[in-house]
């Protein structure tokens, strides 16, 4: 016995993978609930927030953000002009 009941160890799993999914792919957050059979997006918002303390876009925006350039966001880059 693991001395986790199935159910928590499940939520547990859709959450860890909800947030892999976050910062390693661009789905947006109601494919991602479908993906992990969360009720709606609503649903997986709820369980988001109370596991980690934030809604699943803001961790996205936070931790993706930090972790790789989003294309087309922010301002261009300069670049030194050549004569």
């Amino acid at each position: 016995s693991m001395g986790v009941p199935p159910v928590q160890f499940f939520r547990k799993l859709r959450a860890e993978r909800a947030k892999e999914l976050l910062v390693q792919s661009d789905m947006p957050v109601g494919q991602i609930a479908a993906t992990l059979a969360f009720a709606s997006p609503e649903a997986l918002k709820r369980a988001f927030r109370q596991r980690f303390g934030m809604t699943p876009l803001h961790y996205r925006r936070v931790v993706a953000g930090a972790a790789r350039p989003r294309s087309g966001r922010g301002r261009p880059r300069r670049t030194p002009h050549r004569a």
